[in-house]
């Protein structure tokens, strides 16, 4: 039989090797794909092998890191980390690999089919379980290793589930992570592991505000919060939490109108606010891409417990998507979230625009699910969409519209959280009141006694 040159490009897996060492980036993305068999170049296979250990051990995988974790010729990484460097698309070079790694095995897997047929004759058996092997393998590459886990194994995992709820519904706890208004948690028991939330309102309703008080709770029990602002600096987001601490007017703020005991009152809420982990990425050209691989790095470190976008429609599309329509960019960043979501095991909050049908309405202007504004898959991805309706901002009229339907005396200061879609509880509404900033928010005392009532407390 004719010995063949292996199937293999050494180019391009130094290049991939050096673009984990110089891109720290795309690690998180990339490293989980790979397998050290992938590499028939021995250099290339010893740093693999290092890379990947390095990965699952949490350790920071750098030039100085990966030659320190293992014995390679000096002359060969500087190389390696030339051709990294000068790499221009990873994804498409990772893809080349497994694809000669494939080629290579399957090689090996007609060898070994062809001695066992030479040894045995036709052994229909023997040959099925190789083939069956080979099937299994290949898919292994190809799907990213996922696991399949038994009916019997997802049967055990729901039912510890069950177990752990109890507990904690003993001890007066929610399963999921505070919202921050009794009334939401009343119908949603928290944010949720793997869902993804919709936030909508027109402008001017005060989502952002809301969702800031959606950080601070989460922050106070503890958890860690990832907010990514494509919109507002971090600055501006941090000076409506401080205010939201200390309840000085937002206006002079602002303008700087204070006295020395107010700065002293700045000061102080900084201090109550400052251990708390919330960090804010405010880059503003950010695909949702990108913000699923930075949470997810985050995350492997115990770091991201709830991520928080605002918003959807200001999430840049990926080069490959750029010339889609704004429908169809819409309902690829609201999967892609959702698979963020389930991937991280985490709920990740998505805000939204509403269109102007809203607005258009004769009675009360009450968003609808079919107000989401480029819809597309929107619904149909969101586990709970929830919508922010303040009266006031509509005027008089709406307000005494208001007032009637919900058998309320005064709008002013008042909003509503409306839960338009739940998929694992009812939905409904609760009330909330607010500052005339916008930078403090409570329950609403006939929407806590409402669902005090409706709901068993914890």
């Amino acid at each position: 039989m004719e010995v063949k040159s292996p199937l293999y490009d050494e180019r391009i897996e130094r290049a991939v090797i050096g673009n984990l060492m110089v891109d720290q980036t795309v690690q998180d993305t990339i490293i989980p794909r790979l397998r050290p068999d992938y590499f028939f170049d021995s250099t290339c296979y010893v740093l693999a092998s290092a890379i990947i250990e390095m990965y699952k051990d949490k350790k920071k995988i750098d030039m100085l890191t990966v030659r320190r974790h293992v014995k390679v010729d000096d002359m060969d990484l500087l190389k390696i980390q030339t051709d990294g460097a000068t790499a221009i698309n990873i994804h498409e070079n990772v893809a080349i690999i497994q694809q000669l790694y494939v080629q290579r095995y399957a090689g090996r897997v007609a060898a070994k089919l062809n001695s066992l047929s030479e040894e045995n004759g036709l052994d229909v058996e023997e040959i099925s379980k190789v083939i069956d092997e080979a099937y299994k393998e290949i898919d292994m590459v190809f799907s990213g290793a996922r696991r399949v886990y038994s009916f019997e194994e997802s049967l055990n995992e729901s039912v510890e589930a069950a177990k752990k709820r109890f507990e904690l519904f003993q001890k007066g706890e929610l399963p999921g992570i505070h919202t921050g208004f009794i009334g939401l948690d009343g119908y949603l028991f928290g944010w949720q592991k793997s869902d993804l939330v919709i936030i909508a309102a027109r402008p001017s309703m005060g989502k952002t505000s809301i969702c800031l008080h959606h950080a601070r709770s989460a922050a106070r029990k503890g958890k860690h919060v990832r907010i990514y602002s494509l919109e507002m600096s971090r600055i501006r987001l941090v000076d409506r939490m401080i205010l939201s601490e200390c309840g000085f007017k937002a206006n002079r703020f602002a303008s700087g109108d204070m006295m020395d005991e107010n700065l002293k009152e700045i000061q102080q809420a900084a201090d109550k606010l400052k251990n708390m982990n919330i960090w804010i990425d405010d880059k503003s050209a950010r695909s949702i891409e990108s913000i699923h691989s930075d949470a997810r790095r985050w995350n492997r470190e115990g770091q991201c417990d709830i991520v928080i976008i605002d918003y959807l429609q200001l999430s840049e599309a990926s080069d490959e998507h750029a010339r889609i329509t704004l429908n169809e960019r819409a309902s690829r960043i609201s999967r892609r979230a959702k698979a963020m979501a389930k991937d991280l095991d985490i709920p990740v909050l998505l805000l939204s625009q509403l269109n102007r049908e809203t607005e258009r309405r004769s009675g009360l202007k009450i968003p609808q699910l079919s107000d989401l504004r480029d819809s597309g898959s929107i619904e149909q991805d969101a586990d709970v969409v929830l919508f922010v309706y303040r009266p006031s901002v509509y005027g008089d009229d709406e307000c005494e519209r208001a007032k009637t339907a919900y058998n309320i005396d005064d709008c002013e200061n008042l909003g509503f959280y409306i839960i338009s879609k739940n998929r694992n509880g009812s939905c409904g509404y609760m009330m909330f009141q607010h500052n005339e900033s916008l930078t403090k928010m409570w329950d609403s005392e006939t929407t806590q006694t409402k669902e005090l009532e409706e709901k068993e407390p914890f």
